[in-house]
């Protein structure tokens, strides 16, 4: 009999919990009924309208708006259609005998202890004076004739203090670039 009341008391417990847990749901259902408060520069969008931005005017004391910003997509020709030749990113990281055989120091393996990140682009057919070269902080724009290379960084790079390379006989342009920490 004792066993049957510890049974009933569990069941009841558990009933109060599910009936709580509705009345919870039930309170939320009712709050995303609501439509969404809208802050600026938030997109609205139902299913079947065209996407818009509501902003409204902003309080602080920006010299320049959004729109008023040149974004580096700005200058990508979309139409042209040359291929992208064949890339790589590499990391380069300086070790001595006492990271590799003694393991002194607190370097690892990791991208975040590398110095230096390198770029190998391959160019089959040209030479190094057929190839066009910019490199910013963030992007790598190389070009030749039928090829271009226009691609984001996976690091932010110290563009003023990169080296660049070609070997003839492999045909690969290799761009060596510091990597600027930002911790």
């Amino acid at each position: 009999k004792q066993l049957k009341m510890e049974f009933s008391a569990d069941i009841n417990s558990l009933s109060s919990l599910l009936a709580e847990s509705r009345e919870a749901e039930g309170r939320s259902s009712l709050k995303t009924n609501q439509p969404p408060k809208v802050a600026e520069g938030t997109v609205v969008r139902k299913p079947s309208d065209p996407v818009s931005i509501k902003s409204t005017p902003s309080t602080n004391k920006s010299i320049w708006s959004e729109s008023e910003i040149v974004s580096e997509d700005t200058f990508v020709d979309l139409s042209d259609k040359r291929p992208c030749p064949r890339y790589e990113f590499c990391y380069k990281q300086t070790v001595g005998t006492e990271d590799t055989i003694l393991g002194m120091s607190d370097k690892t393996p990791l991208t975040s202890d590398c110095s230096h990140l390198v770029i190998k682009v391959h160019f089959p057919g040209y030479s190094l004076k057929d190839i066009d070269l910019k490199v910013t902080s963030q992007r790598i724009n190389a070009n030749t004739k039928t090829l271009k290379l226009l691609t984001y960084l996976p690091v932010k790079v110290d563009d003023t203090n990169g080296k660049a390379t070609f070997d003839t006989k492999k045909e690969v342009l290799t761009v060596t670039l510091p990597i600027v920490h930002e911790f």
